[in-house]
C-alpha cells in the first residue's frame, strides 16, 4: 500500500481491519427499510433473476465525424 498511503494510515487500516477480523458484521433491517424486501444472498438472488438479466455486451463504436 505504500505508493497509495502513508505508512500511519496503513498501519491503522491493518490493525483495524486485524481487530474485525473473524468477528460477524453487525445485522441490520436496512436493506428492507431501504428496498421494501428482505436482504437475499447473492446466491438466491442469482437464482430469482436467471434469464431475466440481459447480458452485458460491448457499448457500440462512437459513430465517425462527418466528413
Amino acid at each position: 500500500m505504500a505508493p497509495y498511503v502513508s505508512e500511519g494510515i496503513a498501519e491503522g487500516l491493518l490493525g483495524y481491519w486485524a481487530s474485525t477480523d473473524g468477528s460477524p458484521a453487525e445485522v441490520t433491517g436496512e436493506t428492507e427499510n431501504l428496498t421494501g424486501h428482505r436482504a437475499r444472498t447473492f446466491a438466491a438472488r442469482g437464482r430469482g433473476t436467471r434469464g431475466r438479466v440481459p447480458r452485458l455486451t460491448r457499448p457500440p463504436a462512437p459513430a465517425a465525424p462527418p466528413p
